[in-house]
């Protein structure tokens, strides 16, 4: 037999049980699934006997196929919120790998162009130069000519003329310059012809060698244009393919992202058309004298209230599908001692109870017993992003303890804000006032 809860007009109210044919839905949401059942019954005093209808739950299908429902959306959520992460992981190297490949061709074209335009000036140097060559060698031509009129000059005259036909054959200035005196010996008019063409000799030498300098550089200049247009043409194809990925890369992130939303939305319904079920049985189940039977007494008073119930339940189970008792869900266990403290807090889901009209924001370190602490644990349990999702119910301000539906492991216990790590980052604290 259990034992009595407390009384009420004489009449004394028992300790929800959980039986197996008769449940009533009335958890609150702080997990994927607001799934739970709860039935009551209540005696009355020797001389008063009261029996209480417990409302009719759903059939066990339909809340195996509500579950399986959240576990689907819950997942398709996950992977699409994955899918999502890792798109917008590598969308930055990506960017990235764009920027790079585009300021390569950039510089490579630079390259390119500036090669180009020394290849042009070589060119232009390389034919100003033949052009000088050729200038100089038709005046070695015409000085050839005098020379070759000397020698026919010494033959006729039967002179000794061998010397000036190597010279004329002479291709080097310096055996050109070996044979003049040989020919000066022959010609003393001649020799300021002969000095000329010595002359323009070692300077056609020259300008031939700086011929071969101006080619080789021209040369250069076009392996240089060619290597660097090579590397634009290398850099344009990076450029492009990295577009492409970046391109794949957003269309991923678009589809991750509506396949999220898709999936949160019907979260939201399944959330939300459960919720508002439970809502009802459980406000059904008020009405009967199931549950929440006090009556409001002022502020102080009820937080009192609420905090002795609070710490009744510590060791009951925790609901992995929510539940306002026996086992409960989080939110679902801090509107169950808030209720039985008479308020009429509606039954929401933690980031809902955080802004409701029937509570105020204080600050932490204004906390007193009562209050209702939140968290944001990012558990997955809530279809928006960064949603509250973990909430309960301050014991001890002042030393930092509180008790909440903990986790499928440890239940319902007191835990410490304030010591412990895990619970340190509090997102919001609420004093429920009606």
């Amino acid at each position: 037999m259990v034992e009595p809860q407390f009384q009420r007009n004489g009449v004394r109210l028992m300790k929800p049980q959980l039986t197996r044919g008769r449940r009533v839905l009335v958890g609150a949401v702080c997990v994927p699934a607001l799934i739970a059942g709860i039935a009551a019954s209540a005696t009355g005093a020797p001389a008063i006997q009261r029996q209480l209808r417990t409302p009719a739950a759903p059939i066990d299908d339909q809340l195996n196929a509500a579950s399986g429902s959240l576990k689907a959306a819950k997942l398709a959520l996950a992977n699409a919120q994955e899918t999502l992460k890792q798109a917008e992981s590598q969308l930055p190297q990506a960017q990235q790998r764009v920027q790079q490949a585009l300021s390569d061709l950039e510089q490579a074209q630079a390259a390119e162009a500036r090669a180009r335009a020394a290849f042009a000036a070589a060119q232009k140097a390389v034919i100003a130069q033949k052009a000088q060559i050729a200038e100089t060698q038709a005046e070695i031509d015409v000085l050839r000519s005098k020379i070759a009129s000397l020698a026919r000059q010494v033959y006729t005259s039967g002179g000794d003329y061998q010397e000036l036909e190597i010279l004329l054959e002479a291709r080097d200035p310096s055996q050109f310059a070996t044979q003049l005196n040989a020919v000066r010996r022959q010609s003393r008019s001649n020799s300021t012809a002969l000095d000329e063409i010595v002359r323009l000799k070692q300077e056609l030498q020259t300008k031939l060698a700086a011929l071969a300098v101006l080619e080789g550089s021209a040369k250069a200049s076009q392996e240089d244009a060619d290597a660097n247009a090579a590397k634009a043409e290398a850099s344009k194809n990076d450029a492009d393919a990295a577009q492409q990925q970046v391109e794949q890369l957003v269309t991923k992130r678009q589809a991750a992202v509506a396949e999220a939303d898709a999936s949160r939305a019907k979260l939201k319904t399944i959330y939300l058309g459960l919720l508002a079920e439970q809502r009802r049985q459980a406000e059904e189940a008020a009405r009967r004298n199931q549950i929440g039977a006090a009556t409001w007494t002022g502020q102080e008073g009820a937080a009192a209230h609420a905090v002795r119930f609070a710490l009744s339940q510590v060791g009951h189970r925790y609901n992995p599908n929510g539940g306002t008792g026996p086992s409960y869900g989080c939110n679902g266990f801090s509107w169950r001692a808030w209720h039985e403290a008479g308020s009429k807090w509606p039954l929401l889901m933690a980031q809902d109870q955080s802004t409701s009209s029937y509570t105020r924001r204080v600050p932490l370190a204004a906390a007193l017993p009562g209050d209702v602490i939140f968290w944001r644990m990012n558990n997955g349990t809530d279809w928006r992003e960064n949603a509250i999702d973990h909430v309960g119910i301050i014991v001890d301000s002042a030393s930092g303890k509180f008790v909440h539906a903990a986790n499928s492991r440890d239940g319902v216990k007191l835990s410490n804000y304030k010591t412990e790590a895990h619970y340190q980052d509090v997102a919001a604290v609420v004093r429920v006032i009606r």
